[in-house]
């Protein structure tokens, strides 16, 4: 015969009941928190969205108040790589880090007039990313605002090296080098449609060696895309040769 049961539900009592209670109790901690920071995040994210939507549904990032909007990136672009290693001598040698490091104020006194934006990006090679960053803090003196952008790692693989030297030809395998490069970027529909139209680089400078590195500072960083893009057929490997060997690393 069944039996139905019927009444109250009774507390569990003794040490088996402690252990339920406890347990509730975390599981209502852990609740709560979660939620505090489900709050937290949301609120953050809400700040740094402009609230726009893609066709699809999606949202779309904006840029925060903090920050210089997209739209007045539009215009010419001068971007200047330099490309290091902590293994090579002429990498570290005083001269070299001295122009390296002042290479971002020296273009914005001499070239700022002509560009809606210059860049400066350090390029270290070194497979030991602390060795690579702590050079490239060694070249800017400390001081952050000296480069723009810094990508570090990958030896000859590093992914701007693949785009300057190995796919698109404007550099050479050899460093220490400075790449300089003129770029237009047209952002006037990024508010309205989110879209970033960019041209292709066009090469004005490539020394590799301190030498060469010291005798261009010294004639006042000039930009000559006839003179200096002569690097491009120079090189062997525009595309799909890779015939150019890199130095040892």
């Amino acid at each position: 015969m069944k039996q139905h049961l019927t009444g109250q539900l009774r507390p569990i009592e003794g040490p088996a009941g402690k252990a339920v209670r406890k347990a509730l109790w975390a599981g209502a901690l852990l609740l709560a928190s979660a939620v505090a920071s489900y709050m937290t995040i949301g609120n953050w994210v809400s700040t740094h969205r402009a609230g726009a939507s893609s066709p699809n549904g999606s949202s779309v990032m904006r840029e925060s108040a903090t920050h210089t909007s997209l739209v007045h990136a539009h215009g010419t672009h001068l971007i200047a790589y330099f490309i290091v290693a902590s293994d090579c001598g002429w990498s570290t040698l005083p001269e070299v880090k001295e122009r390296i490091g002042g290479l971002r104020e020296k273009l914005l006194e001499t070239h700022g007039a002509e560009y809606s934006q210059i860049s400066v990006v350090a390029v270290a090679l070194d497979r030991d990313l602390d060795a690579g960053l702590q050079l490239i803090s060694d070249l800017g003196g400390g001081d952050s605002a000296a480069f723009d952008q810094i990508v570090v790692g990958g030896s000859w693989l590093n992914e701007l090296v693949l785009k300057l030297v190995w796919r698109e030809g404007l550099a050479t395998a050899a460093t220490p080098q400075i790449v300089v490069v003129e770029r237009r970027i047209d952002s006037s529909s990024y508010e309205s449609e989110s879209k970033i139209r960019v041209a292709d680089d066009d090469l004005l400078v490539n020394h590799s060696g301190s030498a060469e590195i010291g005798e261009w500072f010294e004639r006042g960083l000039p930009l000559n895309r006839v003179t200096y893009g002569s690097i491009q057929s120079r090189q062997t490997n525009r595309h799909p040769s890779l015939a150019q060997e890199p130095t040892p690393f």
